[in-house]
């Protein structure tokens, strides 16, 4: 009776507590959850002399969810921001990855041939491939549209996925124009903002043409990491600090985007946007989503382990400890009037050869090797191979015209391909898109992930999934990610302010809880397909 009369208690506690002036959910592109307390001693002090700190006053103010991770595949930026907006997993809000084969055509997920870009005037992106709402869309209809609601990334597959169709500023970066751009979808004017096109005057990114990003940690420091054998980079840009970006202006936004300089801006633009559109000044919740996206661009191309990742770690930090200060000072009430969220769309994988070196099962497999088990058994069994819409290392189309011109059909080609497939060394698990409609399947965890994830029309005919340590690549260099293993899914959630419990807690949860718990906050109704449930509340 006492427990149950507390809990009631700290509910009528929590539910009259006044909402958040401003809701920040942050996402830092590749961002496992061990870069946190694997680097911790180097990150900015909780709190100081010179205000909050970054990841360790959220770590130590707030409460950090150990257990967080993606129960979903692929593990990749547009389905993870998908899932942060909305709260669902890819089988229900349809982003099934950054890309897929429909209509006979490949299709980017955020692509809208009816949209323009406003600088360029040329095909742009949108949410149209979105099918169900956001917390941002959300915010929107709960304030009437007194919200104001804003979402920036360098990515614009990370910028839309989270807002949606109806926030009030969706922007993302133009490397060739050095610019925030938008499309018509969100400025039917054509035009930008006034506040982004006075920002985008002050040509901050170019400044950075014909400098160098030198290392900030003494070397003892960079013992902590290794140097990968399998760099993925070219050009003057170097595999070693300091790092020289290209003095040409056309030529610099490929080397800067894998800068902590690129992360700094973005946070700077957050920044702006927060004056501008004076954001967090009433009683009326407003909403921002910021994607930082060097992470990812840099940890493609040195692995998660590497200097370069530690350095960009640490800076990152520094960055969001400076967003932090600034909207301590910028929100009324300060950052007891903010709701912080930070969490990541997706993790990495170490560079297969790395691992190798140190005797783990680890190896970087070309797509073409388990491609040619599936057409060797194609051609034994139906006298031809060439039955493929379209094929990558993790999935398969099949031609139903072509299928039916071998005598056979998609299903029967794909139950030959799977038996084939699961006779391959370097993988796990095959999945056909067929069998999910059949209730005998078994709901092991691995097939749980891969059910929430597909639908009919965009999801591959086969679903491969390789063994954890294998790499499924083209390339020879760098890494990637995009599978269900620990290292691709798991990633942090963070949550700072007084509605949230402070402390590490480990029950398991997901970055689909951020849709629901950004919409209890702010008083408004949960996603229309979302899955996830409020977490981490007082």
């Amino acid at each position: 009776m006492r427990a149950m009369l507390l809990t009631t208690i700290a509910l009528a506690a929590s539910l009259a507590a006044p909402a958040p002036r401003l809701v920040v959910v942050i996402s830092i592109d590749q961002f496992r959850t061990d870069f946190l307390t694997r680097y911790a001693d180097l990150y900015r002090p909780a709190t100081s002399e010179e205000g909050v700190g970054g990841f360790r006053f959220l770590m130590d103010d707030g409460a950090f969810f150990v257990n967080a991770a993606y129960d979903q595949i692929p593990t990749e930026t547009g389905p993870g921001h998908a899932t942060i907006g909305t709260g669902a997993p890819p089988g229900v809000h349809g982003i099934v990855g950054n890309g897929w084969f429909a209509d006979g055509k490949s299709v980017y997920c955020t692509e809208d041939a009816g949209a323009r870009d406003v600088l360029t005037e040329g095909a742009s992106s949108s949410a149209r491939n979105l099918l169900v709402s956001t917390f941002m869309e959300e915010a929107e209809k709960a304030t009437g549209g007194r919200s104001v609601t804003v979402s920036l990334a360098l990515k614009d597959r990370a910028a839309i996925l989270m807002a949606g169709r109806a926030a009030d500023t969706v922007v993302w970066f133009n490397g060739s124009r050095l610019s925030w751009t938008t499309s018509t979808t969100y400025r039917s004017d054509g035009k930008l903002p006034p506040w982004v096109e006075a920002w985008n005057g002050r040509r901050i990114p170019a400044r950075a043409a014909g400098t160098t990003w030198s290392a900030s940690l003494p070397p003892d420091v960079h013992l902590r990491a290794r140097p990968t054998s399998r760099p993925g980079v070219s050009g003057d840009f170097g595999v070693a600090f300091p790092h020289r970006l290209p003095s040409d202006e056309g030529s610099l936004y490929n080397a800067w985007r894998m800068t902590p300089m690129a992360n700094q801006y973005t946070l700077e633009t957050a920044a702006e946007a927060v004056r501008a559109m004076e954001m967090g000044r009433d009683e009326i919740p407003d909403v921002l989503a910021v994607g930082l996206s060097a992470n990812d661009y840099l940890g493609h191309s040195f692995g998660p382990d590497s200097p370069q990742v530690l350095e960009m770690c640490v800076r990152t930090d520094a960055a969001l400890s400076d967003f932090l200060r600034f909207l301590a000072g910028a929100v009324p009430g300060g950052l007891d009037s903010v709701a912080i969220v930070v969490t990541s769309d997706h993790g990495v994988a170490s560079v297969p050869e790395d691992d190798a070196a140190l005797g783990l099962t680890a190896r970087r497999v070309s797509p073409t090797s388990i491609l040619q088990t599936v057409s060797k058994t194609l051609e034994e069994e139906l006298g031809t191979a060439d039955l493929y819409a379209s094929t990558s290392g993790d999935g398969i189309y099949f031609d139903e015209a072509k299928c039916e011109a071998a005598e056979t059909d998609p299903y029967t080609a794909g139950l030959l391909a799977r038996d084939a497939l699961r006779a391959h060394p370097d993988v796990q698990a095959v999945y056909l898109l067929g069998d999910f409609d059949e209730p005998w399947l078994d709901d092991d965890p691995l097939t749980r992930k891969v059910r929430r994830s597909v639908m009919r029309g965009r999801s591959p005919d086969i679903i491969i999934i390789p063994r954890p340590g294998v790499y499924v690549s083209a390339y020879p260099t760098g890494t990637g990610h995009g599978t269900p293993w620990q290292y691709d899914s798991n990633v942090p959630i963070l949550m700072a302010g007084p509605w949230f419990r402070k402390g590490l807690f480990t029950e398991r949860c997901s970055p689909e809880d951020i849709a629901p718990t950004v919409c209890h906050l702010i008083g408004a109704q949960r996603p229309s397909g979302c899955q996830g449930m409020a977490i981490g509340l007082r």
